[in-house]
């Protein structure tokens, strides 16, 4: 408010009334792109992180692997070295993992979106095969598993496609107990699938003012709320303290300086942090959901693998909110993340103006 416009009244507005005014934004996103529905996924056999099988009964397509839908630039199968120098057939140790670049090689770019790979394992013993995990190491929680081979055979080969690291690498991971030779083929390369879909960078603010609320084990509810007051964010007067299982509504006050949500995408971030301390903010939940986004490495990967994922969901022809969700379940179900975080990580993605301001 300028200095020659004195404030005559204090005015505190709850967090229902700023998300219904950010809802009342009119929308600049894209519209679907390929016309199609949410699509369900029938019930299968999949492997989890461990390497262990479950049945999935589900209509969540990020229990599948994430559809690359985009144009694929073909290429002559290229061999991409499993280590610096190497080529052919390389060992890939027993229970560890290799990451191996694989945007630059051939005519792919440095910063392509994903690759066609062929990837060969072969055995060298039958005793305890265990499987590779093949995976964006951005993106955990998207797996491609080379099984073991069958009795007759010591070699392994699945052809497919999987996202890149923002460094154009893929890792492998051996989770046997005998050494494993590995040869990987790139086919082709994938651009940005969707240009004109993205997630704000406020998500990536956002998730790191998650990561700055202090750890409720270690300090008071009043040095959370201090925090948040700081942030030009505060809590109604409640009964509730740090020992209480009911979350007391965010409210939004005009007159506060809000330093960390002045700048970049401030909407988005302001959306995010609404969310959770008007949501879910109880003081449990909230170690759960900074240790999901820590499990995932951080803020920064978190977001670089929910653009990844949102741009694979939209191209796949589902709505922004829809894809808002899928991406966040692709992204933290995956081992380290317990499911209340998952459940309240959900949560997140579904309030609307997070919806309307991040995607």
């Amino acid at each position: 408010m300028p200095p020659s416009a004195p404030l005559t009244a204090v005015t505190t507005v709850t967090a229902t009334a700023v998300l219904a005014s950010l809802l009342a934004a009119p929308s600049t996103r894209p519209p679907v792109l390929q016309g199609a529905s949410d699509t369900s996924v029938a019930t299968t056999t999949q492997r989890v992180d461990d390497g262990s099988t479950r049945t999935v009964d589900t209509t969540d397509p990020s229990d599948d692997r994430l559809p690359l839908n985009g144009d694929l630039t073909t290429t002559t199968p290229t061999p991409a070295p499993v280590y610096p120098g190497g080529s052919g057939w390389e060992p890939i140790r027993r229970s560890t993992t290799q990451q191996i670049t694989i945007g630059g090689v051939g005519t792919v770019p440095a910063d392509a979106f994903g690759a066609q790979l062929k990837v060969t394992g072969r055995w060298l013993t039958k005793k305890d095969p265990g499987v590779l995990a093949v995976r964006d190491p951005e993106l955990g929680g998207d797996v491609m598993w080379i099984e073991p081979p069958t009795a007759s055979s010591h070699v392994s080969t699945e052809t497919f496609a999987t996202t890149l690291s923002q460094d154009g690498t893929i890792e492998i991971q051996n989770s046997s107990r005998t050494d494993i030779d590995v040869k990987v083929e790139v086919l082709g390369w994938y651009a940005d699938p969707d240009p004109q879909s993205d997630v704000g960078a406020g998500v990536e603010d956002g998730f790191s003012l998650i990561e700055q609320i202090p750890d409720a084990e270690t300090t008071t509810q009043d040095d959370i709320d201090a925090w948040l007051a700081d942030q030009g964010l505060a809590r109604e007067e409640s009964v509730s303290d740090a020992d209480s299982t009911e979350a007391s509504p965010a409210v939004f006050d005009p007159r506060t300086d809000r330093p960390a949500l002045a700048t970049g995408a401030a909407a988005c971030v302001r959306s995010i942090i609404i969310a959770v301390i008007s949501n879910i903010f109880l003081v449990a939940k909230l170690a759960k959901v900074k240790a999901a986004i820590k499990a995932v490495g951080g803020a920064k990967k978190a977001y670089r693998a929910l653009r990844k994922a949102y741009k694979a969901y939209r191209k796949a022809g589902y709505g922004r909110s829809s894809s808002a969700k899928y991406a966040f379940r692709k992204v933290f179900k995956r081992d380290g993340v317990g499911k209340e975080a998952q459940a309240v990580l959900l949560e997140i993605a579904s309030v609307q103006g997070v919806i309307d301001n991040c995607f």
